[in-house]
């Protein structure tokens, strides 16, 4: 990635400015919205001009055949998706539609002023 000039506060650009705080596994979330930054931030700077706009969505856990896939049987399956669905402050994985969803408000003129973001589908995960 090509290096950036720093932004009106002085901070290189595409840093993240938000508080790292233990994630829900006890991990600190900052590289990864750091990571999450580095490509949107950049990026939406880079294309404004030709009036593209630069989103992310960031999901949590969704209920998909993959996630069945890991587990050995339809036991640990189940147990698997209980054991994240109890991660996540609504107390259920996500599905698929609620990102596709998402990705739909992004695509459409509903959200024509947004740009650079980060939007989160995963049921309050990042906010804990």
């Amino acid at each position: 990635m090509p290096q950036t000039s720093p932004d009106r506060r002085g901070r290189p650009r595409g840093t993240s400015a938000r508080k790292c705080r233990p994630d829900a596994r006890g991990g600190a979330p900052c590289p990864r919205l750091a990571a999450d930054d580095l490509q949107t931030v950049p990026r939406r700077d880079e294309l404004k001009g030709r009036g593209i706009r630069v989103n992310a969505i960031t999901p949590g856990p969704i209920d998909t055949p993959g996630i069945t896939g890991l587990a050995a049987d339809e036991e640990q399956a189940h147990q698997l998706k209980g054991s994240l669905a109890s991660e996540v402050p609504l107390g259920r994985m996500g599905h698929p539609d609620e990102v596709a969803n998402a990705v739909l408000f992004l695509a459409f003129p509903a959200s024509s002023f947004t740009t650079g973001s980060n939007l989160h589908v995963d049921g309050g995960v990042d906010q804990i």
